[in-house]
């Protein structure tokens, strides 16, 4: 699969695992939401607990449509 780059952030392969590092600015944190639900279903968001949650809130949107 091959995947977009983001801004100020680095797509890691470690163990089999795909993790992306970086840092986000928070004016861009909806940009990133919608970036790592683009991804697909295999995205789990580990930390910060902002993106987390506002990553879970778009999911829950997204849902309701259903």
């Amino acid at each position: 699969m091959k995947y977009n780059s983001y801004p100020i952030m680095n797509i890691v392969h470690d163990a089999g695992k795909i993790y992306l590092q970086g840092k986000y600015n928070r004016e861009e944190l909806h940009y990133l939401v919608d970036y790592l639900i683009s991804l697909g279903s295999d995205v789990q968001v580990l930390q910060p607990s902002e993106l987390k949650k506002n990553y879970l809130t778009k999911l829950k949107q997204i849902m309701k449509k259903y």
